[in-house]
């Protein structure tokens, strides 16, 4: 279903705004942007289902809450931080918010059309770096679940979990910078000119 211009710019402002503002804001302040972009994914509540049904999305969301409780703070609730946890809550708040953000746009908008917008005039290398940008997602995904697997295979996670974190941050990095120099090298075997 296509929409119209409006409803396209209204969400794509509006969610602009709200990630703003939970960039900016702190505190219980932050109720303001989840409540705009509620409001925004009542006209469309397809995105906004699909985030709340995704797994991975809550434990992206969900995870400063457990690393902030655990690490940040004196430990003054058995193992976790109160301070740590409130660092942790509004750090899942911000998340969620970007997430869910990203979600109504895309849920709008076609990443073909968002490259095509950015391809424009001065702006050609930027749409080559968010599309690469995008498609590495889920080359990381990929080659996270790879490591972790050969990680849990050869017994690191349970006997060093610490170093088996390390270890597969690592791994997911050098994956990841390794693909996107190649496609960097193929973008400039192909002539890509960014105009400069």
């Amino acid at each position: 279903m296509k929409d119209s211009r409006v409803g396209i710019w209204a969400t794509v402002l509006f969610s602009a705004g709200a990630t703003v503002l939970a960039l900016t804001l702190s505190g219980s302040y932050l109720v303001i942007p989840v409540l705009v972009l509620l409001a925004v994914s009542s006209f469309n509540p397809k995105p906004l289902v699909r985030v709340l049904s995704r797994v991975r999305i809550w434990v992206l969301v969900l995870s400063p809450l457990l690393f902030c409780g655990l690490l940040v703070g004196p430990k003054d609730t058995g193992i976790m931080s109160r301070s740590g946890l409130a660092c942790g809550a509004e750090m899942a708040v911000r998340a969620f918010c970007i997430v869910l953000s990203i979600a109504l746009v895309t849920g709008r908008i076609s990443i073909d059309r968002i490259l095509r917008f950015f391809g424009k005039g001065k702006m050609k290398g930027f749409g080559l770096a968010l599309g690469v940008a995008y498609n590495m997602l889920f080359d990381m995904s990929r080659a996270g679940r790879v490591v972790l697997e050969t990680l849990r295979l050869r017994g690191a996670v349970r006997r060093k979990p610490f170093k088996a974190f390390g270890l597969f941050v690592e791994c997911v990095i050098c994956n990841a910078l390794d693909r996107a120099d190649d496609i960097v090298h193929s973008a400039t075997a192909r002539g890509f000119d960014t105009g400069d």
